[in-house]
Protein backbone atom coordinates (compact mmCIF):
# COMPACT_ATOMS: atom_id res chain seq x y z
CA UNK A 1 0.00 0.00 0.00
CA UNK A 2 1.14 3.74 -1.07
CA UNK A 3 0.96 6.15 1.07
CA UNK A 4 1.51 9.91 0.77
CA UNK A 5 0.62 12.80 3.48
CA UNK A 6 -1.82 15.69 2.28
CA UNK A 7 0.03 17.92 -0.61
CA UNK A 8 1.14 21.13 0.79
CA UNK A 9 -0.26 24.53 -1.38
CA UNK A 10 3.05 24.77 -3.03
CA UNK A 11 2.61 21.44 -3.74
CA UNK A 12 -0.71 21.82 -4.93
CA UNK A 13 -0.18 24.82 -7.40
CA UNK A 14 2.75 23.11 -9.04
CA UNK A 15 -0.19 20.65 -10.15
CA UNK A 16 -0.01 19.93 -13.86
CA UNK A 17 -3.63 21.70 -15.49
CA UNK A 18 -6.01 18.79 -16.28
CA UNK A 19 -10.13 18.47 -16.84
CA UNK A 20 -12.01 16.83 -14.28
CA UNK A 21 -15.13 14.95 -14.67
CA UNK A 22 -16.99 14.91 -10.90
CA UNK A 23 -19.34 11.89 -10.48
CA UNK A 24 -21.74 11.45 -6.78
CA UNK A 25 -22.54 7.59 -6.59
CA UNK A 26 -26.12 8.67 -5.13
CA UNK A 27 -26.89 4.35 -5.15
CA UNK A 28 -30.37 3.56 -4.40
CA UNK A 29 -32.67 2.46 -1.87
CA UNK A 30 -30.62 1.86 1.36
CA UNK A 31 -31.56 -1.00 3.27
CA UNK A 32 -30.08 0.53 6.53
CA UNK A 33 -31.68 3.83 5.97
CA UNK A 34 -34.55 2.50 4.26
CA UNK A 35 -35.42 5.10 1.55
CA UNK A 36 -33.39 6.44 -1.16
CA UNK A 37 -30.27 7.80 0.71
CA UNK A 38 -29.56 10.30 -1.85
CA UNK A 39 -33.09 12.34 -1.07
CA UNK A 40 -32.11 12.32 2.94
CA UNK A 41 -32.15 15.61 4.53
CA UNK A 42 -28.57 16.61 5.89
CA UNK A 43 -29.10 20.56 7.87
CA UNK A 44 -32.87 20.47 5.67
CA UNK A 45 -31.06 19.58 2.13
CA UNK A 46 -30.72 16.21 0.13
CA UNK A 47 -27.45 14.76 0.50
CA UNK A 48 -27.34 14.83 -3.33
CA UNK A 49 -27.08 18.29 -3.39
CA UNK A 50 -24.91 18.32 -0.41
CA UNK A 51 -22.85 15.74 -2.46
CA UNK A 52 -23.12 17.79 -5.80
CA UNK A 53 -21.98 21.00 -4.54
CA UNK A 54 -18.60 19.26 -2.79
CA UNK A 55 -17.83 18.50 -6.81
CA UNK A 56 -18.97 22.10 -8.88
CA UNK A 57 -15.15 22.95 -8.23
CA UNK A 58 -14.81 20.15 -11.32
CA UNK A 59 -15.37 20.97 -15.24
CA UNK A 60 -18.46 18.59 -15.30
CA UNK A 61 -20.38 17.12 -12.69
CA UNK A 62 -22.43 14.18 -13.08
CA UNK A 63 -25.18 11.84 -10.77
CA UNK A 64 -25.29 8.46 -11.00
CA UNK A 65 -28.32 7.21 -9.67
CA UNK A 66 -30.42 3.80 -9.86
CA UNK A 67 -33.42 5.65 -10.61
CA UNK A 68 -32.71 8.88 -12.15
CA UNK A 69 -35.97 10.21 -12.69
CA UNK A 70 -36.55 10.13 -8.73
CA UNK A 71 -33.75 13.23 -8.58
CA UNK A 72 -34.15 15.71 -11.94
CA UNK A 73 -36.90 17.76 -9.92
CA UNK A 74 -34.25 19.40 -8.00
CA UNK A 75 -33.15 22.44 -8.60
CA UNK A 76 -30.25 22.32 -6.70
CA UNK A 77 -29.11 19.65 -9.80
CA UNK A 78 -29.53 22.12 -12.20
CA UNK A 79 -26.55 21.91 -14.71
CA UNK A 80 -25.91 18.29 -13.64
CA UNK A 81 -26.22 15.08 -15.50
CA UNK A 82 -28.22 12.35 -14.06
CA UNK A 83 -27.41 9.34 -15.51
CA UNK A 84 -28.66 5.39 -14.65
CA UNK A 85 -26.37 2.66 -13.79
CA UNK A 86 -25.47 0.63 -16.61
CA UNK A 87 -26.32 -2.57 -14.81
CA UNK A 88 -28.59 -1.31 -12.27
CA UNK A 89 -28.79 -2.65 -8.71
CA UNK A 90 -24.69 -4.15 -9.15
CA UNK A 91 -23.67 -2.52 -6.49
CA UNK A 92 -20.97 0.70 -6.26
CA UNK A 93 -18.24 -0.92 -8.60
CA UNK A 94 -21.62 -0.65 -11.07
CA UNK A 95 -21.39 2.90 -10.23
CA UNK A 96 -17.99 3.34 -10.84
CA UNK A 97 -17.83 1.35 -13.74
CA UNK A 98 -20.53 4.04 -15.12
CA UNK A 99 -18.64 6.92 -14.04
CA UNK A 100 -15.46 5.95 -15.80
CA UNK A 101 -17.75 5.16 -18.91
CA UNK A 102 -19.53 8.30 -19.27
CA UNK A 103 -16.37 10.60 -18.17
CA UNK A 104 -15.01 12.90 -20.64
CA UNK A 105 -12.00 14.27 -18.84
CA UNK A 106 -8.49 13.65 -18.43
CA UNK A 107 -9.46 12.58 -14.63
CA UNK A 108 -12.84 11.17 -12.76
CA UNK A 109 -13.29 12.07 -9.43
CA UNK A 110 -15.77 9.77 -7.53
CA UNK A 111 -17.88 10.56 -4.35
CA UNK A 112 -19.97 8.41 -2.52
CA UNK A 113 -23.06 10.21 -1.78
CA UNK A 114 -23.02 9.48 2.15
CA UNK A 115 -19.92 10.82 2.26
CA UNK A 116 -20.85 14.12 3.52
CA UNK A 117 -18.14 15.78 5.06
CA UNK A 118 -15.71 15.55 1.61
CA UNK A 119 -14.98 19.09 -0.11
CA UNK A 120 -12.84 20.30 -3.09
CA UNK A 121 -10.47 20.25 -0.70
CA UNK A 122 -10.31 16.69 -0.59
CA UNK A 123 -10.26 16.21 -4.02
CA UNK A 124 -6.97 18.76 -4.24
CA UNK A 125 -4.96 16.57 -2.28
CA UNK A 126 -5.98 13.17 -4.31
CA UNK A 127 -5.25 14.89 -7.40
CA UNK A 128 -1.98 16.18 -6.36
CA UNK A 129 -1.37 13.02 -4.80
CA UNK A 130 -1.57 11.14 -8.15
CA UNK A 131 1.52 9.91 -9.86
CA UNK A 132 2.18 8.99 -13.25
CA UNK A 133 2.09 5.56 -12.34
CA UNK A 134 -1.04 5.20 -10.04
CA UNK A 135 -4.34 4.48 -11.74
CA UNK A 136 -6.00 6.21 -9.15
CA UNK A 137 -5.51 8.04 -5.83
CA UNK A 138 -8.19 7.14 -3.02
CA UNK A 139 -8.68 8.27 0.82
CA UNK A 140 -7.66 6.64 3.97
CA UNK A 141 -8.27 7.45 7.63
CA UNK A 142 -6.84 6.14 10.56
CA UNK A 143 -9.94 4.61 12.21
CA UNK A 144 -12.28 4.62 8.83
CA UNK A 145 -9.77 3.19 6.79
CA UNK A 146 -9.66 2.87 2.70
CA UNK A 147 -12.46 5.11 1.04
CA UNK A 148 -12.40 3.38 -2.44
CA UNK A 149 -15.77 5.84 -3.61
CA UNK A 150 -13.41 9.04 -2.40
CA UNK A 151 -11.25 8.68 -4.87
CA UNK A 152 -9.58 10.13 -8.25
CA UNK A 153 -9.19 7.97 -11.65
CA UNK A 154 -7.25 8.25 -14.59
CA UNK A 155 -9.82 7.68 -16.93
CA UNK A 156 -8.25 5.77 -19.92
CA UNK A 157 -6.16 4.16 -17.97
CA UNK A 158 -9.24 3.08 -15.35
CA UNK A 159 -11.50 2.17 -17.89
CA UNK A 160 -10.52 -1.57 -19.20
CA UNK A 161 -9.23 -2.05 -15.89
CA UNK A 162 -12.52 -1.59 -14.08
CA UNK A 163 -14.70 -3.30 -17.19
CA UNK A 164 -12.34 -6.40 -17.28
CA UNK A 165 -12.86 -6.60 -13.03
CA UNK A 166 -16.60 -6.20 -13.24
CA UNK A 167 -16.81 -8.59 -16.66
CA UNK A 168 -14.60 -11.19 -14.93
CA UNK A 169 -17.98 -11.73 -12.01
CA UNK A 170 -16.26 -9.31 -9.25
CA UNK A 171 -18.26 -6.60 -7.33
CA UNK A 172 -15.91 -5.38 -4.83
CA UNK A 173 -14.41 -2.03 -5.13
CA UNK A 174 -11.83 -2.81 -2.26
CA UNK A 175 -10.91 -5.92 -4.38
CA UNK A 176 -10.22 -3.74 -7.24
CA UNK A 177 -8.18 -1.63 -5.25
CA UNK A 178 -6.14 -4.34 -4.19
CA UNK A 179 -5.45 -5.53 -7.63
CA UNK A 180 -3.70 -1.95 -9.16
CA UNK A 181 -1.49 0.50 -8.57
CA UNK A 182 -3.11 3.04 -5.94
CA UNK A 183 -2.06 5.92 -4.24
CA UNK A 184 -3.68 5.81 -1.07
CA UNK A 185 -3.75 9.49 0.69
CA UNK A 186 -3.80 9.57 4.73
CA UNK A 187 -7.08 12.16 5.38
CA UNK A 188 -8.00 12.81 9.12
CA UNK A 189 -10.92 10.66 10.14
CA UNK A 190 -13.40 13.86 10.04
CA UNK A 191 -13.16 14.46 6.45
CA UNK A 192 -14.16 10.53 5.88
CA UNK A 193 -17.62 11.24 7.84
CA UNK A 194 -20.16 8.93 6.24
CA UNK A 195 -23.99 8.76 6.75
CA UNK A 196 -25.23 5.06 6.88
CA UNK A 197 -28.27 5.04 9.27
CA UNK A 198 -30.64 7.69 10.56
CA UNK A 199 -28.45 8.26 13.63
CA UNK A 200 -25.48 8.87 11.87
CA UNK A 201 -27.20 12.28 11.06
CA UNK A 202 -27.80 13.46 15.17
CA UNK A 203 -23.94 14.28 14.96
CA UNK A 204 -23.95 16.97 12.74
Amino acid sequence: MSLVRSATRAERSARIDVTIHGFVLAGGLSRRMGVDKAMVLSNGRPLVAVAVDALRWCDRVSVIHRVPESLRALTSLDGVDVIVDDEGGQGPLDGLRTALRHSRCDLTAVLAVDLVAAGADVFDDLTTALGPGDVAAAAVGPTLGKQGLLSVWRTEGARSVVDDWFESGERSVHGLLDTISVRWVQMDDRRLRNVNTPDDLLDE
